[in-house]
């Protein structure tokens, strides 16, 4: 989708995106609480447009406007496994002679918002369309934007896959991300990988976030979006991979890349800022596996069994939330390292043996 605001693009310059924090001032907080309280106190009645207006009425900022929006989609709004299990998704209409045929998926966007909120279940493109439907009664600039995203740790080094949507949102002159989906809660899986139980939770991580942060497991498909000018598609690629739960609060100093190249012998040392009390840290790896317990079936959740918390931790040094580690490549045939983190798995660095 190449529809990114072109009469917008006019009068901002989007060249650099500087993405100032707009979300954690005190005055922001305390005007998220008011938008949010708002956003959870009102139901749709069939009336949208009153809806939109109910949320933003007494709201100050676009930001606010925004987030009032954003809250009660989550809040509402169910994902719906089951459409996605058996791959009904939506399918846009076919062109009809004589009619327009941006008229045509106008009306169709309509009506699919429409059939989402009377259900209150959609996948995410519906969660997508309605919040920018919703955006746009409330005078706010929103785009729409399908994409990559990456699901588990044998993402490194790979693009992942191709079949998701969120939005693009300017704010005071901003391009921001917002993933309304991935912020209204998450599905366990079966045994035979298929979504199941959705548990509806906040996840505020995916409201307005910054590129560098975003774009650890989510890319535009087109790479002309202004929100990623200054981050290369191989960049996003040869990420590491972070668990889902972890992105908020851990931040990769160095390698820069998730695919290291090292030498047999080499020490790779491992730098990153955490948000949280690191007691311990276990290294496991495609040559020297540490024992694991999975749930649900789902290779990101995985801790480590009481066999494995047996044997030797891995040395960290600590300066405030900055925490060290080194790693000897010391065997020809490492492919992978797995960084577990209070025994719970955290992040995943791809190793390519230089010859």
């Amino acid at each position: 989708m190449r529809s990114y605001f072109i009469q917008l693009l006019l009068f901002f310059t989007f060249s650099c995106f500087a993405q100032p924090d707009i979300t954690n001032t005190n005055t922001q907080k305390n005007a998220y609480k008011v938008a949010d309280s708002i956003a959870r106190t009102k139901t749709y009645n069939g009336d949208l447009k009153l809806l939109v207006s109910q949320l933003t009425e007494n709201c100050t900022t676009e930001t606010e406007k925004a987030r009032a929006v954003f809250i009660w989609i989550t809040d509402n709004i169910a994902y719906d496994y089951k459409a996605f299990n058996k791959n009904k998704l939506p399918k846009r209409p076919k062109p009809k002679k004589g009619k327009n045929y941006s008229d045509i998926v106008a009306q169709w966007k309509i009506d699919y918002t429409d059939r989402v909120l009377r259900r209150g279940k959609a996948v995410c493109e519906g969660y997508t369309m309605l919040f920018k439907r919703m955006c746009d009664y409330a005078g706010l600039q929103t785009d729409m934007v399908s994409g990559y995203v990456k699901t588990g740790p044998g993402d490194v080094g790979r693009m992942g896959v191709l079949d998701h949507a969120w939005n693009g949102i300017i704010l005071n002159s901003n391009y921001y991300f917002v993933d309304v989906t991935w912020a209204a809660g998450t599905c366990s899986e079966n045994k035979k990988g298929k979504l199941k139980d959705f548990t509806k939770k906040l996840d505020d991580f995916y409201w307005l976030t910054p590129t560098e942060k975003f774009c650890m497991d989510h890319y535009p498909a087109d790479k002309t979006n202004p929100g990623v000018s200054n981050y290369p598609v191989e960049r996003y690629k040869n990420n590491p991979y972070i668990k889902k739960n972890c992105l908020s609060s851990l931040t990769v100093l160095y390698p820069t890349s998730g695919v290291v190249e090292a030498h047999l012998g080499e020490t790779i040392t491992f730098t990153f800022e955490y948000d949280k009390d690191i007691h311990s840290i276990y290294l496991s790896s495609n040559t020297k596996r540490l024992k694991v317990l999975s749930l649900n079936n789902n290779d990101t959740e995985k801790y480590l069994s009481e066999e494995s918390l047996k044997t030797p931790e891995t040395l960290f040094k600590r300066n405030g939330n900055s925490y060290q580690f080194d790693y000897v490549v010391n065997n020809a045939n490492t492919r992978y390292i797995e960084v577990y983190i209070n025994a719970e798995f955290s992040m995943r660095f791809n190793i390519k043996i230089a010859r």
